[in-house]
C-alpha cells in the first residue's frame, strides 16, 4: 500500500461519510416502516424529530461522497511518480483490475444519484404535507447499498496499491487485441461529430423544456442525458486525444486530463449538465402530487438551467480547444 496526504485523506472522509450516512439510512428506513403521514400522535412526534436529524445527518454524508469524486483522481493521480511504468492514471488503473475502473465509473454514476434523493429531499421539504416522506427514506435503503458496494470497491483498490512495474495506456488503447476495442480506438471524426449532434439535440429540448417543463418530451432526457455522457468519452477517447495532444495514434482520456486542465473543466460542465438533465426526468412524476406544481415547476428550471449553462460550458471549452488546435 502506497500512502500520502491524498490517501489519508480519501480514506477518513470515506469513512466519515459511511460512518454518518449509513448510521443516517439505518434509521430513516426504521422510521419509514412507522412513519404515517398526517397522524398528530406522540409517537409520530418522536419519529418527526428522528426523521429531521436523520435527513440532516444524510445530507451531509451525500454531500462527503461528492466531495469524494474529485478527491479519487487527485489520489490516483499522486500514485503516478510511484509506480514503475505508470505515465498516467491508465497505469495505476492497470494495477488492480476491475475494481480500479469499477471505482471510476462510479465517480461519474453515484453523483447523479446522491443528487436526485438531494432535490427529492428539497422539493419535499417546500411542500407542506412532505408526501415524498417515505419514499426519499425508502430511497435510503438501496443508496446505502451502492454506498457500502463502491467503499468496498475504493478499499479493494488502495491497499493492494504496490510500487509494482505497469504497462501503460500506449498498450492498453494504442495496440487493442480486440475487435471491438479497435473499433472504439480508430481516430476518425465520427463519435466527435455524434457527441456534438446530441449535446446541441441536448440543448434544444432542454431550452424547449424552460417554457413547457410539464411536456412529455422531457422524457426524451433519460436516453440523451446519457448519449452525450457516453459520445464525449468515446470523442475525447478517440478524437480530441490524438488531435490535442499532437499525437497522431495516442488515445487516451486519461493523458488528455493529466496534460489540459480545460479539458478536466470540460468534463465536469459536460457531467454536471447531464447529471442535472437526468435528475430532472427522473422528478417529473412530483407533477402528480396535488398542490406541488409551483414547487416543481421551480426546480425544474433550476435544474434545466444548470443543464443548459453547464453543457454550454463544457461544448464551448472543447471547440475553442478544438479550433485552436486545428489551426
Amino acid at each position: 500500500m502506497i500512502l500520502n496526504m491524498y490517501v489519508v485523506s480519501y480514506l477518513l472522509l470515506s469513512f466519515l461519510s459511511l460512518l454518518v450516512g449509513g448510521g443516517a439510512m439505518v434509521v430513516g428506513v426504521r422510521v419509514a416502516l412507522k412513519w404515517k403521514a398526517g397522524h398528530s400522535s406522540e409517537e409520530q412526534y418522536q419519529l418527526e424529530k428522528k426523521v429531521y436529524l436523520s435527513m440532516t445527518l444524510v445530507m451531509l454524508g451525500f454531500y462527503m461522497r461528492l466531495a469524494l469524486a474529485p478527491l479519487w483522481f487527485l489520489m490516483l493521480q499522486s500514485f503516478v511518480p510511484s509506480i514503475p511504468g505508470a505515465m498516467c492514471l491508465a497505469g495505476v488503473h492497470l494495477l488492480q483490475t476491475p475494481h480500479s475502473f469499477i471505482s471510476t465509473i462510479l465517480k461519474f454514476v453515484l453523483p447523479m444519484a446522491y443528487g436526485y434523493w438531494l432535490v427529492l429531499n428539497a422539493l419535499d421539504r417546500k411542500i407542506e404535507s412532505q408526501p415524498l416522506m417515505k419514499w426519499k427514506l425508502y430511497a435510503l435503503l438501496p443508496l446505502g447499498l451502492l454506498m457500502f458496494f463502491e467503499t468496498f470497491s475504493d478499499l479493494r483498490f488502495v491497499f493492494s496499491v504496490k510500487p509494482l512495474f505497469v504497462n501503460c495506456c500506449s498498450s492498453l488503447f494504442d495496440d487493442p487485441s480486440s475487435a471491438i476495442a479497435q473499433k472504439l480506438t480508430y481516430s476518425g471524426w465520427g463519435w466527435a461529430i455524434g457527441f456534438f449532434g446530441v449535446g446541441l439535440s441536448l440543448l434544444a429540448l432542454s431550452v424547449f423544456l424552460l417554457r413547457r417543463p410539464r411536456h412529455r418530451a422531457g422524457l426524451l432526457l433519460w436516453l440523451l442525458g446519457p448519449a452525450v455522457l457516453i459520445s464525449f468519452a468515446l470523442a475525447l477517447h478517440t478524437r480530441f486525444s490524438p488531435l490535442f495532444l499532437r499525437a497522431m495514434f495516442h488515445h487516451c482520456i486519461f493523458c488528455i486530463w493529466q496534460k489540459l486542465p480545460d479539458t478536466i473543466l470540460a468534463t465536469i460542465a459536460i457531467c454536471v449538465g447531464c447529471w442535472a438533465a437526468v435528475i430532472f426526468a427522473a422528478t417529473r412524476n412530483v407533477y402528480k402530487i396535488a398542490g406541488a406544481e409551483a414547487v416543481a415547476d421551480a426546480h425544474a428550471k433550476a435544474l434545466l438551467k444548470w443543464t443548459v449553462g453547464a453543457l454550454l460550458a463544457g461544448m464551448g471549452i472543447l471547440a475553442v480547444r478544438w479550433v485552436v488546435e486545428s489551426m
